[in-house]
Protein backbone atom coordinates (compact mmCIF):
# COMPACT_ATOMS: atom_id res chain seq x y z
CA UNK A 1 0.00 0.00 0.00
CA UNK A 2 2.72 2.43 0.71
CA UNK A 3 4.16 1.44 -2.25
CA UNK A 4 0.76 2.50 -4.68
CA UNK A 5 0.92 5.70 -2.66
CA UNK A 6 4.66 6.64 -3.36
CA UNK A 7 3.55 5.69 -6.99
CA UNK A 8 0.88 7.88 -7.23
CA UNK A 9 2.69 11.04 -5.46
CA UNK A 10 5.38 10.63 -7.96
CA UNK A 11 3.06 10.14 -11.27
CA UNK A 12 0.71 12.95 -9.73
CA UNK A 13 3.59 15.53 -9.59
CA UNK A 14 5.44 14.65 -13.03
CA UNK A 15 1.67 15.11 -14.59
CA UNK A 16 1.02 18.48 -12.72
CA UNK A 17 3.19 21.74 -12.14
CA UNK A 18 0.97 23.46 -10.49
CA UNK A 19 2.23 26.38 -8.59
CA UNK A 20 0.83 25.44 -5.11
CA UNK A 21 2.04 22.00 -5.48
CA UNK A 22 4.68 22.99 -2.72
CA UNK A 23 1.70 24.59 -0.26
CA UNK A 24 0.02 21.45 -0.63
CA UNK A 25 2.89 19.29 0.62
CA UNK A 26 3.23 21.36 3.40
CA UNK A 27 0.35 21.26 4.69
CA UNK A 28 -0.25 19.74 8.39
CA UNK A 29 -2.18 16.76 9.01
CA UNK A 30 -5.67 17.11 10.19
CA UNK A 31 -6.66 18.24 13.55
CA UNK A 32 -9.60 15.46 13.94
CA UNK A 33 -7.12 13.24 12.69
CA UNK A 34 -4.85 13.91 15.26
CA UNK A 35 -7.36 13.91 18.55
CA UNK A 36 -8.98 10.89 16.99
CA UNK A 37 -5.83 8.94 17.10
CA UNK A 38 -6.46 5.63 15.11
CA UNK A 39 -4.52 3.53 12.73
CA UNK A 40 -5.54 3.17 9.12
CA UNK A 41 -7.23 -0.75 9.80
CA UNK A 42 -9.10 0.87 12.97
CA UNK A 43 -10.32 4.05 11.25
CA UNK A 44 -11.66 1.82 8.35
CA UNK A 45 -14.04 -0.44 10.49
CA UNK A 46 -15.41 2.56 12.06
CA UNK A 47 -15.59 3.91 8.24
CA UNK A 48 -17.93 1.04 7.46
CA UNK A 49 -20.92 1.88 8.95
CA UNK A 50 -21.32 5.12 7.02
CA UNK A 51 -20.99 2.57 3.26
CA UNK A 52 -24.82 3.62 0.89
CA UNK A 53 -26.23 0.72 0.19
CA UNK A 54 -26.45 -0.53 -3.61
CA UNK A 55 -30.33 0.53 -3.37
CA UNK A 56 -28.98 3.87 -2.15
CA UNK A 57 -26.47 4.40 -4.76
CA UNK A 58 -28.69 3.85 -7.62
CA UNK A 59 -31.30 6.59 -6.54
CA UNK A 60 -28.31 8.66 -5.98
CA UNK A 61 -27.30 8.68 -9.72
CA UNK A 62 -24.30 6.89 -9.21
CA UNK A 63 -22.72 4.54 -12.38
CA UNK A 64 -23.45 0.79 -11.80
CA UNK A 65 -23.75 -1.92 -13.98
CA UNK A 66 -25.95 -3.90 -16.02
CA UNK A 67 -26.40 -7.31 -16.53
CA UNK A 68 -28.33 -6.14 -19.81
CA UNK A 69 -25.10 -4.19 -20.76
CA UNK A 70 -22.11 -6.12 -19.20
CA UNK A 71 -19.14 -4.19 -19.02
CA UNK A 72 -20.86 -0.79 -19.27
CA UNK A 73 -22.55 1.83 -17.38
CA UNK A 74 -25.44 2.56 -16.52
CA UNK A 75 -27.09 5.73 -14.77
CA UNK A 76 -30.45 6.50 -13.05
CA UNK A 77 -31.81 10.44 -12.44
CA UNK A 78 -35.23 10.49 -10.89
CA UNK A 79 -37.68 11.50 -13.13
CA UNK A 80 -39.33 13.45 -10.55
CA UNK A 81 -36.37 15.54 -9.80
CA UNK A 82 -36.41 19.43 -10.93
CA UNK A 83 -33.57 19.73 -13.73
CA UNK A 84 -33.92 23.51 -13.76
CA UNK A 85 -31.61 26.33 -12.70
CA UNK A 86 -33.36 26.46 -9.22
CA UNK A 87 -33.20 23.05 -7.55
CA UNK A 88 -34.91 24.71 -4.53
CA UNK A 89 -38.15 26.02 -6.07
CA UNK A 90 -40.18 23.01 -5.83
CA UNK A 91 -40.48 20.17 -3.09
CA UNK A 92 -40.94 17.03 -4.88
CA UNK A 93 -40.26 13.20 -3.54
CA UNK A 94 -37.35 11.07 -3.24
CA UNK A 95 -37.16 7.21 -3.83
CA UNK A 96 -34.66 7.44 -0.38
CA UNK A 97 -37.55 9.46 1.92
CA UNK A 98 -40.60 7.85 2.85
CA UNK A 99 -43.65 9.38 3.93
CA UNK A 100 -45.63 9.58 7.24
CA UNK A 101 -49.12 9.97 5.76
CA UNK A 102 -52.00 8.04 6.56
CA UNK A 103 -53.85 7.11 3.71
CA UNK A 104 -57.46 5.05 4.59
CA UNK A 105 -58.28 4.62 1.09
CA UNK A 106 -54.42 2.57 0.15
CA UNK A 107 -54.67 -0.67 -1.35
CA UNK A 108 -53.82 -3.86 0.46
CA UNK A 109 -50.28 -4.41 1.24
CA UNK A 110 -48.98 -7.59 -0.95
CA UNK A 111 -45.42 -8.96 -0.82
CA UNK A 112 -43.47 -8.36 -4.00
CA UNK A 113 -42.64 -11.72 -4.18
CA UNK A 114 -46.41 -12.76 -4.38
CA UNK A 115 -47.00 -10.61 -6.97
CA UNK A 116 -43.93 -11.46 -9.34
CA UNK A 117 -44.15 -14.54 -11.84
CA UNK A 118 -40.92 -16.80 -12.19
CA UNK A 119 -39.23 -15.40 -14.73
CA UNK A 120 -39.15 -11.91 -16.56
CA UNK A 121 -41.29 -11.17 -19.84
CA UNK A 122 -38.23 -11.15 -22.57
CA UNK A 123 -40.13 -10.99 -26.34
CA UNK A 124 -42.70 -12.56 -27.99
CA UNK A 125 -41.97 -15.18 -30.92
CA UNK A 126 -44.74 -16.14 -32.93
CA UNK A 127 -47.30 -15.22 -30.91
CA UNK A 128 -46.17 -17.12 -27.86
CA UNK A 129 -44.75 -15.72 -24.81
CA UNK A 130 -40.89 -16.49 -23.93
CA UNK A 131 -40.05 -16.22 -20.35
CA UNK A 132 -36.05 -15.79 -18.49
CA UNK A 133 -34.90 -16.16 -15.43
CA UNK A 134 -34.33 -13.03 -13.67
CA UNK A 135 -30.37 -13.50 -14.05
CA UNK A 136 -27.29 -12.45 -12.04
CA UNK A 137 -28.50 -10.86 -8.68
CA UNK A 138 -25.84 -8.66 -7.67
CA UNK A 139 -25.78 -5.82 -5.62
CA UNK A 140 -24.07 -3.65 -8.39
CA UNK A 141 -26.30 -5.17 -11.00
CA UNK A 142 -29.55 -3.74 -11.50
CA UNK A 143 -31.73 -5.71 -13.86
CA UNK A 144 -34.12 -6.48 -11.00
CA UNK A 145 -34.47 -3.26 -9.88
CA UNK A 146 -35.33 -2.52 -13.70
CA UNK A 147 -38.12 -5.15 -13.04
CA UNK A 148 -39.14 -4.51 -8.97
CA UNK A 149 -37.27 -1.56 -8.32
CA UNK A 150 -35.77 -1.28 -4.26
CA UNK A 151 -38.25 -1.10 -1.73
CA UNK A 152 -39.95 2.46 -1.43
CA UNK A 153 -39.04 2.96 -5.59
CA UNK A 154 -41.30 2.87 -8.70
CA UNK A 155 -40.00 2.32 -11.45
CA UNK A 156 -42.89 1.20 -13.15
CA UNK A 157 -43.02 4.92 -14.84
CA UNK A 158 -39.82 4.55 -16.38
CA UNK A 159 -39.53 0.96 -17.62
CA UNK A 160 -41.16 1.71 -21.33
CA UNK A 161 -39.30 4.42 -21.82
CA UNK A 162 -36.33 2.56 -20.39
CA UNK A 163 -36.60 -0.81 -22.94
CA UNK A 164 -37.35 2.14 -26.00
CA UNK A 165 -34.79 4.34 -25.39
CA UNK A 166 -32.37 1.81 -25.46
CA UNK A 167 -33.46 -0.39 -28.61
CA UNK A 168 -34.49 -3.57 -26.50
CA UNK A 169 -36.53 -4.49 -29.81
CA UNK A 170 -37.18 -6.88 -32.75
CA UNK A 171 -38.34 -6.21 -36.03
CA UNK A 172 -40.78 -7.95 -37.61
CA UNK A 173 -39.87 -7.50 -41.40
CA UNK A 174 -42.61 -9.17 -43.02
CA UNK A 175 -45.59 -7.39 -41.05
CA UNK A 176 -43.35 -4.66 -41.50
CA UNK A 177 -43.79 -4.28 -37.53
CA UNK A 178 -41.29 -3.00 -34.64
CA UNK A 179 -42.05 -5.85 -31.21
CA UNK A 180 -40.23 -3.28 -28.02
CA UNK A 181 -40.57 -5.48 -24.55
CA UNK A 182 -41.61 -4.08 -22.00
CA UNK A 183 -40.04 -5.23 -18.56
CA UNK A 184 -43.29 -4.79 -16.06
CA UNK A 185 -45.23 -6.31 -13.20
CA UNK A 186 -48.26 -7.81 -13.83
CA UNK A 187 -50.20 -5.73 -12.03
CA UNK A 188 -48.90 -2.36 -13.74
CA UNK A 189 -49.07 -4.75 -17.35
CA UNK A 190 -53.10 -3.36 -17.71
CA UNK A 191 -52.42 0.40 -17.12
CA UNK A 192 -49.40 -0.38 -19.43
CA UNK A 193 -51.65 -2.06 -22.18
CA UNK A 194 -54.43 1.20 -21.53
CA UNK A 195 -52.00 4.05 -21.88
CA UNK A 196 -50.17 3.20 -24.80
CA UNK A 197 -53.65 1.85 -26.75
CA UNK A 198 -55.13 5.34 -26.20
CA UNK A 199 -52.04 6.96 -28.56
CA UNK A 200 -53.08 6.27 -32.05
CA UNK A 201 -50.55 8.30 -33.54
CA UNK A 202 -47.10 9.90 -33.04
CA UNK A 203 -46.07 13.27 -34.90
CA UNK A 204 -42.76 13.11 -34.54
CA UNK A 205 -39.98 12.04 -37.34
CA UNK A 206 -39.03 8.75 -36.06
CA UNK A 207 -41.76 7.86 -38.33
CA UNK A 208 -43.34 5.00 -35.59
CA UNK A 209 -46.78 5.35 -35.98
CA UNK A 210 -49.57 4.01 -34.21
CA UNK A 211 -49.16 1.54 -31.30
CA UNK A 212 -50.90 -1.54 -30.74
CA UNK A 213 -51.23 -4.47 -27.90
CA UNK A 214 -52.20 -7.63 -27.78
CA UNK A 215 -54.78 -9.16 -25.11
CA UNK A 216 -52.83 -10.64 -22.48
CA UNK A 217 -48.98 -9.38 -24.22
CA UNK A 218 -46.65 -7.23 -22.43
CA UNK A 219 -44.77 -6.25 -25.73
CA UNK A 220 -45.93 -3.31 -27.49
CA UNK A 221 -46.18 -3.71 -31.71
CA UNK A 222 -45.26 -0.30 -33.49
CA UNK A 223 -46.15 -0.24 -37.10
CA UNK A 224 -44.21 1.64 -39.50
CA UNK A 225 -45.57 4.17 -40.90
CA UNK A 226 -44.68 7.21 -43.37
CA UNK A 227 -45.12 10.58 -42.47
CA UNK A 228 -46.35 13.05 -44.54
CA UNK A 229 -43.65 15.78 -43.43
CA UNK A 230 -41.09 13.64 -43.94
CA UNK A 231 -41.74 13.08 -47.90
CA UNK A 232 -42.22 16.90 -48.29
CA UNK A 233 -38.98 17.33 -46.50
CA UNK A 234 -37.00 15.23 -48.55
CA UNK A 235 -37.86 17.90 -51.41
CA UNK A 236 -35.57 20.06 -50.05
CA UNK A 237 -31.37 18.63 -49.34
CA UNK A 238 -30.88 21.51 -46.71
CA UNK A 239 -33.95 21.12 -44.76
CA UNK A 240 -33.74 17.45 -44.88
CA UNK A 241 -30.59 17.40 -43.56
CA UNK A 242 -31.66 20.04 -40.88
CA UNK A 243 -34.42 17.54 -39.73
CA UNK A 244 -32.17 14.50 -39.93
CA UNK A 245 -29.99 16.15 -37.25
CA UNK A 246 -32.66 17.66 -34.88
CA UNK A 247 -34.10 13.56 -35.36
CA UNK A 248 -31.13 12.03 -33.70
CA UNK A 249 -30.71 14.38 -31.11
CA UNK A 250 -32.41 15.15 -27.76
CA UNK A 251 -33.55 17.92 -26.41
CA UNK A 252 -31.03 19.04 -23.12
CA UNK A 253 -32.35 21.16 -20.97
CA UNK A 254 -29.55 23.88 -19.39
CA UNK A 255 -28.36 23.69 -16.13
CA UNK A 256 -27.88 27.31 -15.79
CA UNK A 257 -30.86 29.09 -16.80
CA UNK A 258 -33.21 26.22 -17.72
CA UNK A 259 -33.75 26.78 -21.28
CA UNK A 260 -33.95 24.02 -24.08
CA UNK A 261 -31.41 23.46 -26.84
CA UNK A 262 -30.23 20.84 -28.92
CA UNK A 263 -27.03 18.64 -29.80
CA UNK A 264 -26.38 16.03 -32.01
CA UNK A 265 -24.85 12.34 -31.01
CA UNK A 266 -21.75 13.91 -32.02
CA UNK A 267 -21.50 17.01 -29.70
CA UNK A 268 -22.81 19.40 -32.62
CA UNK A 269 -24.49 22.35 -31.42
CA UNK A 270 -27.96 23.11 -33.38
CA UNK A 271 -28.97 25.72 -30.65
CA UNK A 272 -26.80 28.87 -30.91
CA UNK A 273 -27.78 30.75 -28.36
CA UNK A 274 -26.42 33.29 -25.92
CA UNK A 275 -26.97 31.96 -22.04
CA UNK A 276 -28.35 34.57 -19.31
CA UNK A 277 -28.15 33.14 -15.99
CA UNK A 278 -27.81 33.59 -12.64
CA UNK A 279 -24.32 31.72 -10.99
CA UNK A 280 -25.81 32.08 -7.46
CA UNK A 281 -28.49 30.39 -5.60
CA UNK A 282 -32.27 31.34 -4.64
CA UNK A 283 -31.61 32.06 -0.99
CA UNK A 284 -34.82 33.51 2.01
CA UNK A 285 -33.44 36.82 3.49
CA UNK A 286 -34.74 39.52 5.33
CA UNK A 287 -36.66 42.09 3.91
CA UNK A 288 -36.36 45.88 4.79
CA UNK A 289 -38.00 46.60 7.80
CA UNK A 290 -38.33 43.05 9.10
CA UNK A 291 -39.17 43.82 12.48
CA UNK A 292 -41.64 46.69 11.86
CA UNK A 293 -45.21 46.62 12.98
CA UNK A 294 -44.00 43.25 15.13
CA UNK A 295 -44.26 41.34 11.86
CA UNK A 296 -40.87 39.76 9.91
CA UNK A 297 -40.83 40.13 6.30
CA UNK A 298 -38.98 37.38 4.15
CA UNK A 299 -38.18 37.42 0.46
CA UNK A 300 -36.34 35.53 -1.61
CA UNK A 301 -33.34 36.51 -4.07
CA UNK A 302 -30.59 35.04 -5.80
CA UNK A 303 -27.12 35.34 -3.57
CA UNK A 304 -25.30 36.62 -6.76
CA UNK A 305 -27.09 39.98 -8.06
CA UNK A 306 -29.82 39.70 -5.40
CA UNK A 307 -32.24 39.66 -7.70
CA UNK A 308 -35.92 38.70 -7.85
CA UNK A 309 -36.95 34.67 -8.67
CA UNK A 310 -38.14 34.85 -12.91
CA UNK A 311 -35.70 37.94 -13.61
CA UNK A 312 -33.16 38.34 -16.40
CA UNK A 313 -29.60 36.57 -15.76
CA UNK A 314 -27.33 38.42 -14.55
CA UNK A 315 -24.01 36.46 -16.29
CA UNK A 316 -23.94 35.87 -19.83
CA UNK A 317 -22.38 32.33 -21.41
CA UNK A 318 -21.77 31.93 -25.16
CA UNK A 319 -23.97 28.76 -25.20
CA UNK A 320 -26.36 26.67 -22.95
CA UNK A 321 -24.92 23.65 -20.79
CA UNK A 322 -25.68 20.43 -19.86
CA UNK A 323 -24.46 18.09 -16.74
CA UNK A 324 -24.43 14.90 -19.38
CA UNK A 325 -27.58 12.82 -18.15
CA UNK A 326 -31.69 13.23 -18.51
CA UNK A 327 -34.18 12.35 -16.62
CA UNK A 328 -34.67 8.46 -16.37
CA UNK A 329 -32.26 6.38 -17.43
CA UNK A 330 -29.12 7.02 -19.24
CA UNK A 331 -26.84 5.01 -21.15
CA UNK A 332 -25.23 2.66 -21.60
CA UNK A 333 -22.45 4.20 -21.24
CA UNK A 334 -18.86 3.04 -23.00
CA UNK A 335 -15.17 3.94 -21.28
CA UNK A 336 -16.48 3.23 -17.52
CA UNK A 337 -14.40 1.40 -15.69
CA UNK A 338 -15.15 -0.75 -12.58
CA UNK A 339 -12.69 -1.51 -9.20
CA UNK A 340 -11.34 -5.04 -9.20
CA UNK A 341 -11.12 -7.01 -5.91
CA UNK A 342 -7.54 -7.41 -4.22
CA UNK A 343 -6.11 -11.06 -5.13
CA UNK A 344 -4.68 -11.40 -1.49
CA UNK A 345 -6.51 -9.54 1.18
CA UNK A 346 -4.08 -7.33 3.14
CA UNK A 347 -2.58 -8.31 6.67
CA UNK A 348 -4.19 -5.92 8.89
CA UNK A 349 -7.73 -6.18 6.93
CA UNK A 350 -7.21 -2.12 5.82
CA UNK A 351 -7.82 -2.06 1.63
CA UNK A 352 -7.31 2.06 2.65
CA UNK A 353 -9.68 4.93 2.76
CA UNK A 354 -9.44 7.74 0.95
CA UNK A 355 -11.01 11.66 0.17
CA UNK A 356 -11.75 12.30 -3.37
CA UNK A 357 -12.76 15.72 -5.00
CA UNK A 358 -12.74 15.93 -8.74
CA UNK A 359 -13.26 19.72 -10.70
CA UNK A 360 -14.96 19.61 -13.70
CA UNK A 361 -15.81 21.29 -17.28
CA UNK A 362 -18.46 21.87 -19.57
CA UNK A 363 -17.89 20.74 -22.72
CA UNK A 364 -20.44 19.48 -25.86
CA UNK A 365 -21.25 15.94 -23.84
CA UNK A 366 -21.72 17.25 -20.80
CA UNK A 367 -19.55 17.28 -17.57
CA UNK A 368 -16.35 16.33 -18.15
CA UNK A 369 -12.87 15.58 -15.85
CA UNK A 370 -10.12 18.93 -15.47
CA UNK A 371 -8.66 18.15 -11.66
CA UNK A 372 -8.62 15.08 -9.55
CA UNK A 373 -7.30 14.97 -6.03
CA UNK A 374 -7.00 12.14 -3.70
CA UNK A 375 -6.06 12.67 0.35
CA UNK A 376 -5.25 10.20 2.68
CA UNK A 377 -7.06 10.03 6.04
CA UNK A 378 -4.85 12.22 7.57
CA UNK A 379 -5.42 14.98 5.12
CA UNK A 380 -1.87 14.41 3.66
CA UNK A 381 -1.85 14.68 -0.57
CA UNK A 382 -1.60 11.30 -2.46
CA UNK A 383 -3.05 12.18 -6.07
CA UNK A 384 -3.49 15.38 -8.13
CA UNK A 385 -3.21 16.12 -11.52
CA UNK A 386 -4.78 18.29 -14.35
CA UNK A 387 -6.80 15.62 -17.16
CA UNK A 388 -7.52 16.66 -21.01
CA UNK A 389 -11.01 16.60 -21.75
CA UNK A 390 -11.64 14.79 -24.64
CA UNK A 391 -14.44 17.03 -26.13
CA UNK A 392 -14.64 20.40 -26.92
CA UNK A 393 -15.00 23.20 -24.16
CA UNK A 394 -17.81 24.93 -24.27
CA UNK A 395 -17.49 26.53 -20.48
CA UNK A 396 -14.69 26.05 -18.19
CA UNK A 397 -16.61 27.08 -15.23
CA UNK A 398 -13.58 28.80 -13.21
CA UNK A 399 -16.02 30.66 -11.27
CA UNK A 400 -16.00 27.07 -9.42
CA UNK A 401 -13.31 24.99 -10.72
CA UNK A 402 -10.43 27.41 -10.40
CA UNK A 403 -9.28 25.88 -13.82
CA UNK A 404 -8.66 28.34 -16.72
CA UNK A 405 -7.39 27.84 -19.89
CA UNK A 406 -4.45 28.49 -19.38
CA UNK A 407 -3.93 25.92 -16.62
CA UNK A 408 -4.64 23.24 -18.87
CA UNK A 409 -2.65 24.19 -22.13
CA UNK A 410 0.37 24.65 -19.90
CA UNK A 411 0.03 21.48 -16.66
CA UNK A 412 -2.75 19.17 -18.47
CA UNK A 413 -0.40 16.27 -19.76
CA UNK A 414 -2.51 13.28 -18.78
CA UNK A 415 -5.73 11.87 -20.09
CA UNK A 416 -8.54 10.22 -18.44
CA UNK A 417 -7.46 6.99 -19.40
CA UNK A 418 -4.44 7.65 -17.81
CA UNK A 419 -5.93 9.28 -14.75
CA UNK A 420 -8.34 5.65 -14.57
CA UNK A 421 -4.60 3.67 -15.05
CA UNK A 422 -2.98 5.52 -11.79
CA UNK A 423 -6.09 5.60 -9.50
CA UNK A 424 -6.56 1.86 -10.15
CA UNK A 425 -2.69 1.12 -8.74
CA UNK A 426 -4.25 2.02 -5.22
CA UNK A 427 -8.17 1.50 -5.42
CA UNK A 428 -9.65 -1.73 -5.20
CA UNK A 429 -12.98 -2.47 -5.09
CA UNK A 430 -13.08 -2.75 -1.27
CA UNK A 431 -11.28 1.01 -0.78
CA UNK A 432 -13.63 3.18 0.78
CA UNK A 433 -13.87 6.61 -1.46
CA UNK A 434 -15.07 9.72 0.44
CA UNK A 435 -16.64 12.65 -1.33
CA UNK A 436 -18.88 15.63 -0.87
CA UNK A 437 -22.30 14.05 -3.92
CA UNK A 438 -19.69 11.76 -4.92
CA UNK A 439 -21.73 10.15 -7.88
CA UNK A 440 -20.84 13.42 -10.06
CA UNK A 441 -16.78 12.79 -9.41
CA UNK A 442 -17.11 8.77 -10.41
CA UNK A 443 -19.18 10.20 -13.29
CA UNK A 444 -16.52 12.36 -14.52
CA UNK A 445 -13.82 10.05 -13.73
CA UNK A 446 -15.60 7.09 -15.58
CA UNK A 447 -15.61 4.74 -12.49
CA UNK A 448 -17.82 2.03 -11.10
CA UNK A 449 -17.19 1.92 -7.54
CA UNK A 450 -19.67 0.36 -4.97
CA UNK A 451 -18.02 1.36 -1.59
CA UNK A 452 -18.17 5.23 -1.02
CA UNK A 453 -19.08 7.41 1.75
CA UNK A 454 -21.44 10.65 0.58
CA UNK A 455 -20.99 13.17 3.17
CA UNK A 456 -23.99 15.24 1.42
CA UNK A 457 -25.91 12.07 3.11
CA UNK A 458 -24.46 10.91 6.33
CA UNK A 459 -25.12 15.15 6.89
CA UNK A 460 -28.92 15.37 5.48
CA UNK A 461 -31.03 18.57 4.76
CA UNK A 462 -33.30 19.52 7.46
CA UNK A 463 -35.79 18.71 4.77
CA UNK A 464 -34.19 15.47 3.68
CA UNK A 465 -33.91 14.26 -0.12
CA UNK A 466 -33.38 15.68 -2.43
CA UNK A 467 -31.68 18.73 -0.58
CA UNK A 468 -28.18 18.95 0.48
CA UNK A 469 -26.55 20.88 2.30
CA UNK A 470 -23.30 22.49 0.67
CA UNK A 471 -20.05 21.37 1.89
CA UNK A 472 -19.14 24.88 2.62
CA UNK A 473 -21.84 25.18 4.82
CA UNK A 474 -21.18 21.66 6.57
CA UNK A 475 -17.82 22.32 7.31
CA UNK A 476 -18.52 25.70 9.10
CA UNK A 477 -21.34 24.44 11.28
CA UNK A 478 -18.86 21.20 12.53
CA UNK A 479 -15.66 22.05 12.27
CA UNK A 480 -15.80 25.66 12.88
CA UNK A 481 -13.83 26.78 9.62
CA UNK A 482 -14.46 28.65 6.49
CA UNK A 483 -13.48 26.99 3.11
CA UNK A 484 -14.06 28.15 -0.46
CA UNK A 485 -13.47 31.84 0.20
CA UNK A 486 -10.82 32.25 -2.66
CA UNK A 487 -12.71 34.35 -5.36
CA UNK A 488 -10.63 32.67 -7.93
CA UNK A 489 -12.71 28.94 -7.81
CA UNK A 490 -12.25 26.14 -5.33
CA UNK A 491 -9.52 23.53 -4.14
CA UNK A 492 -10.19 20.41 -4.77
CA UNK A 493 -7.35 19.67 -2.13
CA UNK A 494 -9.22 21.86 0.27
CA UNK A 495 -12.31 20.06 -0.12
CA UNK A 496 -11.23 16.66 -0.44
CA UNK A 497 -9.66 17.36 3.12
CA UNK A 498 -12.87 19.36 4.38
CA UNK A 499 -14.71 15.76 3.42
CA UNK A 500 -12.64 13.13 5.33
CA UNK A 501 -12.04 15.55 8.46
CA UNK A 502 -16.05 15.83 8.27
CA UNK A 503 -16.16 11.58 8.68
CA UNK A 504 -13.61 11.83 11.32
CA UNK A 505 -15.83 14.06 13.33
CA UNK A 506 -18.69 12.05 12.58
CA UNK A 507 -17.02 8.73 14.13
CA UNK A 508 -15.66 10.81 17.44
CA UNK A 509 -19.56 11.61 17.51
CA UNK A 510 -21.13 8.74 17.10
CA UNK A 511 -18.47 6.44 19.02
CA UNK A 512 -17.92 8.34 21.55
CA UNK A 513 -18.72 5.68 24.01
CA UNK A 514 -17.31 2.87 22.53
CA UNK A 515 -14.06 5.28 22.10
CA UNK A 516 -13.98 6.81 25.59
CA UNK A 517 -14.29 2.90 27.16
CA UNK A 518 -11.18 1.30 25.09
CA UNK A 519 -9.23 4.87 25.25
CA UNK A 520 -5.93 3.26 27.00
CA UNK A 521 -5.71 1.13 23.27
CA UNK A 522 -6.70 4.00 21.03
CA UNK A 523 -5.59 6.91 23.05
CA UNK A 524 -8.47 8.91 21.45
CA UNK A 525 -8.91 12.30 22.30
CA UNK A 526 -12.70 12.86 23.25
Amino acid sequence: MKKNKARARRSASSGDGNSNQRHITNTPALRQHAKLNLNDSDLSVFLRHYILSPDQLLALGYPVESSLYPGQAIIFKSPAANTGPNPYALVYSHPLTTSSHFDVNAQEFVPMSAKQSKGTACYYSDGSLSRESQGVNSAMYISNMIDRGPAGFDYASVAIEWNVDKDVKREDHENNNIVITAFRSDDNKNNCEEQLCKGTERKSTDSLGHLNCRGEDLSVILQKTEDVGEKQASKSPLKSKFQEQLSSSDEKKCVRCGRGFFVTMDGEYLTQEQCLYHWGKLQNVLGPGAYEMGAMTVCTEYSCCRGKPNTRGCTSGKLHVWNGVGPGFNGPFDGYVRTHLRKTPPPDGNFGVYAIDCEMCFTTHGLELIKVTVVATDGRLVYDSLVRPENFIIDYNTRFSGITARDLSKHATKSLRDVQNDLMGFINADTILVGHGLENDLRALRIIHGTVIDTSVIFPHYYGLPYRRSLKSLVGCFLKRKIQQDSSGHDSFEDARACIELMLWRIRRDFRTILESRAPHFAVTC
